[in-house]
């Protein structure tokens, strides 16, 4: 399941609690410094760490009596980076997460302060449906791709892009809002060390241009990992199956030789469609956010996708797919 290796992300009250590891940095260094004086640093009380990953740690926090999230970074990224985050502050949308603030913490690890979520990330919620598991949410798979393909265009229209958006970075909440977290871009290319060779995180979903070059991360790139999300959502099965040791395997046939994740059989053709047109090999030829929310604004109501008792996934027939497809 994805959240097994997904970075703790913004607002994630809802990410599986990483092991805790004793750290001196735990509380929130002082002074901090509102960057963009959007928050108050004296009212800013961390309660517990979530979670550790190779570019900083999330905690849950306190400010003015209500939950936040805080992402402290392990180094300063690139003022480019930064300069993306707090474009992000300003965008307000019920698709995404709200960035709240970025505060500048000495000795240079910034921290990024967002509104706090409840409910599920989207990996889970696919986890649990497959298997049968109960949820206390339902959206169907078009609420579900409307709701990320609408946010998508917010922050594209936005002059942002995404950057890294797979199911972990996809909320579901307990009223059934689905909302964006981590968009930005990403901070792989902020680490000289990273390389083509060095998987980390959710390489499924990266557009076959992003495995030469990290600059190459565009509004088409966000698209792709969206086409990647689409294949997930239908069957139910993570991209080439639930086998990680697998999947890192397929990486040089997904950016060399156009291999792609599979749909139901029975699908609808204009889903297939849209879906192949999203990871096309070649970014002109993915279709724009706003064009997709137009085409899936038309089918809302396709009944192939209408809920008529318990969700069966489907475990297309890969030759390295160790469980007999059902």
């Amino acid at each position: 399941m994805g959240l097994r290796h997904s970075a703790p992300c913004w607002g994630s009250g809802v990410s599986e609690p990483i092991a805790k590891e004793k750290d001196p940095d735990t509380m929130p260094p002082s002074p901090l410094h509102a960057s963009d004086g959007s928050i108050d640093c004296t009212k800013l009380q961390i309660l517990e760490t979530l979670g550790h990953d190779s570019h900083g740690r999330t905690d849950r926090a306190m400010y003015k009596q209500k939950q936040v999230a805080v992402r402290t970074l392990n180094t300063l990224p690139r003022p480019t980076y930064l300069t993306q985050l707090r474009r992000a502050y300003s965008l307000r949308s019920p698709y995404t997460v709200a960035v709240l603030g970025i505060l500048d913490a000495s000795p240079g690890r910034p921290k990024i302060v967002t509104e706090w979520v409840d409910g599920y990330q989207l990996s889970r919620f696919l986890s649990y449906r497959s298997s049968g598991r109960r949820t206390n949410v339902n959206p169907s798979t078009l609420d579900i791709a409307l709701a990320v393909a609408m946010g998508l265009d917010m922050i594209h229209e936005h002059g942002l892009i995404h950057g890294n958006l797979h199911p972990s970075k996809v909320f579901i909440t307990s009223n059934e809002e689905i909302k964006l977290s981590d968009y930005g871009g990403s901070l792989h290319h902020e680490d000289p060390t990273f390389s083509r060779m060095f998987y980390e995180g959710e390489p499924y979903y990266w557009a076959p241009e992003l495995f030469d070059d990290f600059s190459n991360e565009t509004p088409e790139a966000d698209m792709y990992a969206f086409g990647v999300i689409l294949t997930y959502l239908d069957t139910g099965v993570p991209p080439f199956g639930p086998d990680d040791r697998c999947r890192n395997s397929l990486l040089p046939d997904v950016v060399d030789n156009d291999l792609r994740p599979a749909l139901r059989p029975n699908c609808p053709q204009w889903y297939k469609d849209l879906t192949h047109d999203c990871m096309s090999k070649e970014p002109a030829h993915r279709p724009k956010a706003s064009d997709v929310v137009e085409l899936l604004i038309r089918h809302n109501g396709d009944s192939a996708f209408m809920d008529d008792g318990p969700f069966q996934p489907y475990y297309p027939p890969y030759p390295w797919l160790r469980k007999s497809s059902k």
